[in-house]
């Protein structure tokens, strides 16, 4: 409440009288002698510089919510708040602590004024241009290559909840013992759009192109395409070679995807004595191509373990042995039965 009167019930002392106010001295003048403090929250401008855009008036002890959202110029991606501290002459913050703080933390008021920044992700990545790991938010696009000896060894992460975009991306991982982690980790549920041409790889010989979280859901849309494979053991998209490491789920509804497998992993699916979510591959897709890794029982499902339904087009296949297989919706699709029960227009190469 920052009226000098207000109705409803006083959040300092919890006066529910029609109308009171506050002294000069900023304390409520209903008996409780409460200090308030000033929460200040700083966000980049139209000059792309950090400025005050907003207070909010809290009393001691009380809490308060930092904001869902604020100002963010349309290059940028609003990531969370940090607290800081003000500096004296320019009246902006300078130095950051270390704990990001995410829309919507509720925080309690102590005995001074507060001060945050607002911390942002650039929209648009060029992955030859980071310097260092990247949490890809919700809304960001990637695209370029990283594959040169300047920045190949880059964690790429895609944040829980986040949509993502790759356009014309190539992450081509760089099989050493000091990059043990996938081409792209989904940190949880996680949808990515395809644009362009892609090629994702993975890091560690025994990570997947692609891993997705045990009980969380990867979606793959768009009109591009996706080249994904391992760095020798694990998934194209799915779960590592490391023996019982299980994957999630794995929804594929358009682009044209292949996923090639490592030593004993599917192509789409889990690795070595693992398990895998549900597989479900839609009708919208240009096509999808599975190859399984040598000594691998599937091309599409798990190795030893349970696999979830696997549904391919509109018929629930059960795991897939044929390798490659490759799944056109565009021709007429024929079923065909076996121990495993195959489904599409299977090509061999």
């Amino acid at each position: 409440v920052n009226d000098e009167k207000h109705q409803y019930s006083c959040q300092w002392c919890g006066s529910f009288e029609e109308n009171h106010s506050f002294g000069d001295n900023g304390l409520c003048v209903c008996g409780s002698g409460t200090e308030l403090f000033k929460v200040h929250l700083y966000a980049i401008g139209s000059d792309r510089q950090y400025q005050e855009v907003s207070t909010m008036t809290v009393a001691e002890d009380k809490d308060f919510t930092l904001p869902l959202t604020t100002d963010t110029p349309s290059d940028y991606l609003f990531r969370c708040w940090v607290e800081g501290e003000p500096e004296p002459n320019e009246g902006g913050i300078v130095k950051d602590f270390e704990t990001n703080l995410e829309p919507g933390t509720v925080m309690t008021m102590h005995d001074k004024d507060l001060y945050f920044k607002a911390r942002y992700e650039f929209k648009n990545v060029n992955l030859a241009y980071i310097d260092g790991d990247l949490v890809a938010i919700d809304g960001t696009v990637i695209y370029g290559s990283l594959n040169d000896n300047r920045n190949s060894i880059r964690r790429i992460t895609i944040a829980d909840g986040a949509t993502v975009t790759l356009r014309d991306a190539t992450i081509l991982g760089t099989d050493r013992e000091d990059c043990r982690w996938p081409g792209i980790y989904c940190a949880g549920d996680a949808t990515i759009i395809l644009e362009g041409t892609n090629i994702v790889k993975g890091f560690w010989s025994f990570a997947p192109g692609i891993f997705v979280t045990p009980g969380k859901t990867l979606t793959i849309q768009g009109d591009g395409s996706l080249d994904a494979s391992s760095n020798g053991y694990g998934a194209g998209i799915g779960g590592s070679g490391e023996s019982g490491l299980d994957c999630g789920n794995i929804v594929i509804m358009g682009g044209k995807i292949k996923a090639t497998g490592g030593y004993i992993s599917a192509g789409i699916g889990a690795g070595k004595n693992a398990s895998c979510g549900d597989i479900t591959i839609s009708n919208k897709v240009i096509s999808v191509t599975a190859i399984k890794g040598k000594d691998a029982p599937y091309s599409i499902g798990a190795n030893d373990g349970m696999t979830g339904t696997v549904t391919i087009g509109k018929v629930k296949t059960g795991p897939i042995s044929e390798s490659p297989y490759t799944f056109y919706p565009s021709l007429n699709v024929s079923i065909a039965r076996s121990e495993e029960r195959r489904v599409g227009k299977e090509c061999r190469s």
